[in-house]
This record gives C-alpha cells, structure tokens and sequence, in this order.
C-alpha cells in the first residue's frame, strides 16, 4: 500500500482550525506533560490533552484527529482500564478503609499510525527530494466498557481501523443495477423491468422475427423494478432478447414451455426511464471480475476489510444471488463477495482483540484529521478512587467517566536516521521559495524552559561527597556531610542525598 504523502498536519483534538499561537496557548493549560521538557525539567517526548486544554479550543466530545496522512499499523484498546490498588497500604493522606480498595486508573490503549515526509520538490532539481518516515501516537484511549457507555446514550463512533462488523448500502450509492431489459413490446417499447444475471426463465412465442421473446415466467431470478427487487414477475409483461441468454432458442425457433433458459446480459442499467441504485459485489478485493448487484435495502454482516472493501459473510435482504453462496459456507459465513465501502454507511465497528496490541495484517489508510478514538483517563497515584472490593460487574466495571481524570498522550517521532534528513535538506532549503520555507524559527540563547523549583538551598562552602563518577549531566547526586551538635552531644559526619545542578560547585 502507498502512504499518501503529508501534505499538512491536524491538531491531534477539535474540528475548527485555529492558529498555532491558539494552540500554544491550550497547551499551556494542561495539567501536565508539556513538550519537549515537563515540569521537572527532564525530557518529555509529546503533549497532553485534556480538559483544561479542551476548553481553550472550544472542544467538548474529546474526539481524537489523526495528525497528518498515514495509515495506522497497530492499535490497542482496553476491555476496562487496568488499575493499582492500594489495599492496606494507601499512598500518602489516603485514609484506609475495610469495606473499599483505593484504586487509580490508567489507560494502556493506544494508535499508532504511520506517515511519509517529503520535503517540497525544488525547481531545477532532478533527484527525489529528502523523505522520512514518521509515526505519531495517541496514546491513554477510551476503554471498551467506556464504548459501551457511549452506546447506551445513543451517540457513538467507531474508528475506520477497528474490524468491520457490518453495514448497509448507502442510498446515495454511485453503482447502479445492470441486467437484461425487459421491454414491453420487444424492440424500441419502453422498458418495465430487469433480470439479473443467472436468473432463470421460461420463454413463449417469438415477437415476429427480431429475437425478442415474451417472458412467461421466472424461478430462481431477481426482477428489478423501479422501487425494488422481487422474485416473481407479479403483473409484469414483456420480452427479453435472445442475446442476453446464455442458451438462446436454436435458429430463432419459438421455445416450448418446458426449456429453461439464463440470463446473462448486464448491458442495461434503467427502468422506464429511471437508473435504479444498488451495489455491486465483486469476487475479490478489487474491481476486476463482479458476482453479482444487490439492491440498495440490502444489508450485510462483514468480516474485516482490505485495500477499501468489506469482505462479506452475510446478506440480509430479500434477494441473494446464486453466485453468492458460499462453496463451503456455514452458519457464520454462507456467503462470499465484496463491496466497496465508500458505498455503505450505518458501517459497525469493534476491536479486533481486547487488551492485546493488534498488528494489521495490512495498514487501514487515514487522512489528516480523521477520526482516531475518544481521550481515555489517565490517573495521577494521589488520583484515587475508593471502589467497593466486591461490586457487580453486570452494573459496573469501574468508577463512572465524570470521575476519571481525562487525558491523551500524543507523540510524534521517526525510527529513521532524522541528522542525515536533516543535513539533507539544509542543503536544499535556501532553493525553496519563500512560502515553503521555516515555520517557526527559535533564537540562539532562548530559554525554552523555565528552571524548575529547587527542594533546598545550601550555605556557601557546604561540603559534599559525590555519589558517582559521571560530571557530565546537567545534575549529579551528591551526600550533603555536616556534623550535627545538640547540647551535650556531638555527631559525626552525616548524610543526605539529594540532586544539585552541576553549575554549581567546584572543585
């Protein structure tokens, strides 16, 4: 499968485009986790997303955007979110009780997608320019319990990637029904019906000579109508021609009442003057060969899909053709064939598995601002719950929604060697015109960070002892020695570890 190519990038929360300064500023809101540093100085490779930044773009239904063009390559979602509990042993200020456990929840689901990255053709240069492979991930999703809950309010969607469990056609469908004419007085008359391929008919007398045969009766056939498709002909009357059987009477003699004859013409697509809307199945993922049409009330319960089509197990509608019956079917899957999904709606979706990572077999494509998941909860330890420890699981599975903590995780990041893109690009960016030149350009010198706040301070001249050899980061571990004198009493050295910037000390 081919990676559309990124052409631009989507805020990973909210429909509306706001500027970046906008999205800056919600950013700073968060709770936690800002990129590229956290509060405590150390490194932290994405951003959160949760309430308080929600509400500075205006988002309240924490639906998730895919980032930029990709396709996703593995994706998890928890059954229920995995939690600790603290039982007689409760963190700090929690207040032990006998009847309850204290838990914090955490969200282990997760998307990861992958993107390709080319840098702007340069006019006057022959060679492909620099590309790079990216992924973003969008991690602490809903559990599938939260689903569920969704459900039961009656508003809920499913991401495109998850396995396809059915769907129907969509009424606004561009396929149109093809089969065999049935006019009303054979050659140039209006046309009242179809027949769809293999189905079967008996034929009366010969309209003189031309080839058209009056239609007497069906078995086993689809009778296209304007609004419907029916297995009898009803009131219907009218002829078919000889070309559209698969065994035309021989030498153009009139057929006798006991031949039954198929039909094999798909070269008309109208009733009356009218296109009728359906769908066509086809034997495999692809367009090359059809099995047969279905007609636009048909629905359908699918087993995955593969490269834009669902792969059918079962039909659920008036009509099914022969050539859709399974060779080996069985109760689960008696039929076979595939259709487009970009012709079905009401689509259901659910996790392939739960609680395990699931690989694609073959990446489902995505386009930049698509629907990802929901935001899940990610509890802080003093984020406690106290839960009863032996509650109902028909009724609940854990603390409701509302009590949870909201928050995503959303990286992105490359596995391929990004100096060398770099380096490459560098050489190249000066040809780009203006437009497609730096977004953002950050000073020599800028303090892209606030220090953090210390624990302590130290007197002038402390004495210290290192805890190890390694000087070169930007704080070190060290022993604090000082004696300790109380009246009548003296100590000897004692110490304390603790962390101090490597800026200040010497010798």
């Amino acid at each position: 499968m081919t990676i559309k190519k990124i052409t631009n990038f989507h805020f990973p929360a909210g429909s509306k485009k706001l500027s970046r300064d906008a999205y800056y500023r919600a950013l700073s809101e968060a709770n936690s986790g800002f990129y590229p540093f956290g509060e405590n100085g150390l490194w932290h490779g994405g951003i959160h997303v949760d309430n308080s930044v929600l509400k500075e773009i205006d988002r309240n239904d924490n639906k998730i955007n895919c980032m930029a063009n990709g396709e996703v390559i593995a994706y998890r979602v928890n059954e229920v979110y995995p939690k600790i509990t603290y039982d007689e042993n409760p963190p700090l200020n929690v207040p032990y009780r006998k009847d309850t456990e204290d838990a914090t929840y955490f969200s282990t689901g997760f998307t990861l997608v992958r993107h390709y990255f080319q840098m702007p053709k340069v006019a006057g240069e022959t060679e492909a320019p620099p590309s790079i492979t990216l992924y973003s991930v969008y991690m602490h999703q809903l559990d599938w319990y939260g689903y569920q809950q969704k459900i039961q309010s009656g508003s809920v969607s499913y991401p495109h990637y998850w396995h396809l469990e059915s769907g129907r056609v969509n009424a606004q469908t561009r396929d149109r029904i093809k089969g065999t004419v049935i006019r009303e007085s054979g050659k140039g008359s209006e046309s009242v019906a179809l027949l769809l391929k293999d189905s079967k008919v008996k034929l009366g007398e010969q309209k003189g000579q031309t080839g058209w045969y009056k239609v007497l009766s069906v078995e086993n056939a689809a009778v296209v109508t304007e609004n419907s498709v029916q297995s009898t002909l009803g009131t219907i009357t009218g002829y078919v021609h000889r070309i559209d059987l698969s065994n035309p009477p021989a030498n153009g003699a009139a057929a006798d009442d006991n031949t039954v004859y198929i039909i094999k013409g798909e070269g008309n697509d109208e009733v009356g003057k009218r296109k009728v809307p359906g769908i066509i199945v086809y034997a495999q993922a692809d367009s090359k060969q059809i099995l047969a049409y279905l007609p636009k009330e048909t629905r359908f319960v699918f087993d995955g899909q593969k490269k834009g089509y669902a792969k059918i197990v079962k039909v659920d509608g008036d009509y099914i053709p022969a050539a859709l019956v399974a060779s080996e079917g069985t109760t689960e899957a008696p039929h076979q064939g595939w259709v487009k999904l970009t012709h079905l709606d009401s689509l259901t979706f659910s996790p392939k598995e739960l609680d395990k990572v699931v690989v694609l077999d073959e990446p489902i494509a995505m386009t930049s601002g698509d629907f990802i998941g929901y935001l899940g909860h990610n509890n802080s330890l003093n984020a406690h719950h106290h839960i009863p420890k032996h509650f109902a699981l028909s009724t609940m599975k854990r603390v409701n929604d509302n009590e949870l903590t909201l928050q995503g995780h959303f990286e992105l990041f490359t596995c391929d060697d990004l100096p060398a893109f770099i380096e490459k690009t560098r050489s190249l960016a000066d040809k780009l015109p203006e437009s497609d030149k730096s977004l953002i350009v950050v000073e020599k010198a800028a303090q892209l960070i606030a220090p953090s706040a210390s624990d302590g301070n130290l007197v002038r001249s402390q004495s210290i002892a290192f805890c190890g050899n390694d000087l070169s980061s930007a704080y070190v571990q060290v022993y604090l020695e000082y004696r300790l004198s109380l009246p009548g009493m003296m100590f000897d050295k004692t110490r304390v570890s603790g962390l101090l910037s490597a800026s200040e000390f010497k010798d």
